[in-house]
């Protein structure tokens, strides 16, 4: 049971033992964690009696002042963590820990710090790309997406990618013309990529070219797996051409599911 494996790992594990050598060190302190006993996870790390690299110490420390109540001590621990964190290695992982303790400007920051020391640390984009995307920061996103599409030109995902985000917020003329073509060239390679249907969907739209988007976006069948933006960009674009029924339901299929504001913006007319 959960408070059992930590507490029969304390048994195993004393505090002397566990104070030799890091892994066992954090074995320790993860077992203190899964009971809740923060105090002494604090008291212990403060006292700097367990040989645990600096980085992990505050990470740690971040943990358990936040756990205690301390939001501020919490922040100042996640910021320590940041400053000690040097090579792209350790600062991955404290994006990591920081992201999945939802601390999202440590990680964009040491996402940012990792490329800072090594430019090819694709990860840490990805990492960036992600926390935009959910922070529905759309124009940030795009230029993270710009970023990968330059630093790895033959990456097609990423280049879609930034090509729907620049349709999203408004790219038109030559930016749509261009999106389009090489939407199209995916779309013959990957006909069952929703991603790239809804790119050349958008670009269609945004060229007033609207049976062609519906043409786009008419296969494959929805089986409702697909991910939220191409639907709401499939309503839109059924809206245009007049299925209003089908653009309604694809609508409110979407709208519990998160959105970027400019998706969510194509179907909000749909759900009055």
């Amino acid at each position: 049971n959960k408070i059992g494996r930590p507490a029969k790992t304390l048994e195993v594990l004393p505090e002397a033992r566990a104070s030799q050598r890091q892994d066992l060190s954090l074995q320790y302190i993860n077992a203190l964690a899964g009971l809740q006993r923060w105090n002494e996870i604090k008291d212990l790390l403060m006292s700097e009696r367990f040989p645990i690299e600096p980085m992990f110490q505050h990470v740690y420390l971040a943990a358990a002042q936040k756990q205690l109540g301390s939001a501020t001590g919490a922040t100042n621990e996640w910021q320590r963590a940041l400053e000690v964190a040097k090579t792209p290695e350790k600062l991955m992982a404290l994006a990591q820990y920081a992201e999945q303790n939802s601390t999202n400007d440590i990680a964009d920051a040491a996402y940012s710090a990792a490329i800072k020391v090594e430019p090819k640390t694709r990860g840490a984009y990805d990492g960036r790309l992600r926390l935009a995307l959910a922070a529905g920061h759309t124009a940030e996103a795009q230029k993270i997406a710009a970023e990968i599409a330059q630093v790895w030109p033959d990456d097609t995902a990423a280049r879609n990618q930034d090509a729907y985000l620049r349709l999203l917020l408004g790219a038109s003329n030559g930016a749509a013309e261009a999106a389009e073509r090489e939407a199209d060239i995916l779309v013959k390679k990957q006909p069952f990529n929703w991603l790239v249907r809804a790119t050349l969907g958008l670009a269609r739209l945004r060229l007033g070219k609207n049976k062609e988007a519906l043409a786009a976006i008419r296969e494959p069948r929805v089986t409702g797996v697909e991910p939220p933006g191409p639907l709401a960009v499939r309503a839109a674009i059924l809206a245009a051409n007049g299925y209003e029924d089908g653009a309604r339901n694809d609508a409110r299929l979407v709208s519990a599911k998160p959105l970027l504001p400019e998706e969510r913006a194509l179907i909000v007319p749909l759900l009055q």
